[in-house]
C-alpha cells in the first residue's frame, strides 16, 4: 500500500467516524428537544385540569360552606379531575409545581373546602399564565364577574348557574 493509499483510508476511516458521531449528536439533541416539547405540552394539560378540577370543586366547596355533604356527582367529578391531575404530573419529572400541586388536590390541611377553592383558583390562574396567558385572563376576568354576580344576587347567580351545568 503506498503513502497516498494509506492517507486516504485514514481520511475516509476518520470522515466516517467523525460523520457518526455528529449523526449521534443530532439524535440525541432531538431526542431531548422531544423530550422537552412532551413536558411542556403535559405542564400545559395540567394547568388546564387544575382550572377545571378548581370549576368542578366549587360543588364542594359550596355543600362544605353549608355545611352539607356535597353530591357524590360533584365528588366523583373531582376526583376524575384531579386524578387526571397526578397521572399527568407522574410523566413530569422534576418539575417543582408538583409538590403544591398536589397538596392543592389531595393535602387535608385546608379547613374548609373553600379555601381549597380559593387554593385551586390562585393555582390554575397562575399555571394557565404561564401557559396561555391570554387565556388565563379571559378565566379571572370571567371569574371576577361570575362572583360580583354571586355576592350581588345569590339567586340570579346559581339560576344562571344551573342553565350551563351539569353536576
Amino acid at each position: 500500500m503506498t503513502a497516498t493509499a494509506t492517507e486516504f483510508l485514514i481520511a475516509a476511516l476518520g470522515g466516517s467516524i467523525s460523520g457518526s458521531i455528529v449523526a449521534w449528536l443530532a439524535l440525541a439533541l432531538e431526542r431531548r428537544h422531544e423530550r422537552r416539547r412532551l413536558v411542556e405540552k403535559l405542564q400545559a394539560e395540567i394547568a388546564l385540569l387544575v382550572s377545571e378540577a378548581a370549576t368542578v370543586h366549587w360543588r364542594i366547596a359550596q355543600a362544605d360552606f353549608w355545611r352539607k355533604q356535597a353530591s357524590a356527582e360533584a365528588r366523583d367529578a373531582y376526583d376524575r379531575k384531579r386524578d387526571a391531575v397526578r397521572d399527568r404530573l407522574y410523566q413530569v419529572p422534576n418539575w417543582q409545581e408538583s409538590p403544591t400541586i398536589l397538596n392543592t388536590l389531595y393535602g387535608l390541611g385546608f379547613e374548609k373546602e373553600t379555601d381549597r377553592n380559593e387554593a385551586l383558583h390562585g393555582l390554575a390562574e397562575r399555571l394557565t399564565a404561564q401557559f396561555n396567558p391570554v387565556y388565563a385572563g379571559a378565566m379571572k376576568d370571567i371569574h371576577r364577574a361570575n362572583m360580583e354576580i354571586l355576592r350581588a344576587d345569590p339567586e340570579e347567580y346559581w339560576r344562571r348557574h344551573e342553565k350551563l351545568t351539569t353536576i
